[in-house]
């Protein structure tokens, strides 16, 4: 079993950050990823999944800068999301064949299904990596960002002629911003108080700031 988890990154002093989340109701530990940087670690849900959608659009809006979801899918895929002004405007997918849903009809036929279409087994469907536009993900780093170093990360180019895992790749990408990789690959799930400096908890039912 490979590794998953869902955190964001937002850009904001950590004062500015924990107002804005506390506002929005927002559920999770916040913890310093880099100077302006913050990540937010939603709690999960029964099923052990945290909503990065929601936090990312309401905080977005809130604090009038860009966020960024990353998901990590059993060690098989990246996906990470731009929202700007509360709407998704960019999304990166490592490898788009991971996110084919493969099933069999009532008919026992061989089909896939990427969002709601399905189509026969034969069709041509997605496969690699989409959105790897380092353009969009350099703004989310600190300092001086190597475009081409995060370019050929975002294309997932093997490393010493191997393909890396999704959640080594997700390693990579956050080093390039030079961003706190610690913070941005962990989970709320995993994170035990204390395990990084100014990490603050907050809760949807927090007090006013």
């Amino acid at each position: 079993m490979g590794t998953s988890y869902e955190n964001l990154l937002l850009i904001g002093e950590p004062e500015q950050v924990r107002a804005a989340a506390v506002a929005a109701g927002s559920d999770g530990w916040l913890v310093p990823a880099g100077p302006g940087r913050v990540a937010l670690l939603p709690r999960e849900d029964r099923w052990d999944v945290a909503d990065v959608a929601a936090p990312a659009s309401r905080l977005s809006a809130a604090l009038g800068t860009p966020a960024l979801t990353n998901e990590v899918i059993d060690s098989d895929a990246v996906v990470m999301t731009v929202y700007q002004d509360g709407r998704a405007v960019h999304r990166y997918v490592s490898d788009e064949a991971v996110l084919v849903d493969w099933f069999i009809d009532d008919d026992g036929n061989a089909m896939f299904r990427i969002g709601d279409v399905e189509h026969p087994a034969d069709a041509a469907h997605p496969t690699g990596p989409s959105g790897a536009d380092p353009e969009v993900f350099a703004p989310f780093g600190v300092g001086v960002v190597d475009r081409e170093r995060l370019a050929a990360v975002l294309r997932g180019e093997p490393v010493d002629g191997e393909r890396l895992r999704a959640d080594d790749q997700h390693h990579r990408i956050i080093e390039a911003l030079h961003l706190d990789p610690v913070a941005l690959t962990t989970a709320f799930r995993g994170f035990l108080d204390g395990d990084l400096p100014g990490a603050v908890r907050v809760r949807p039912d927090a007090p006013p700031i």
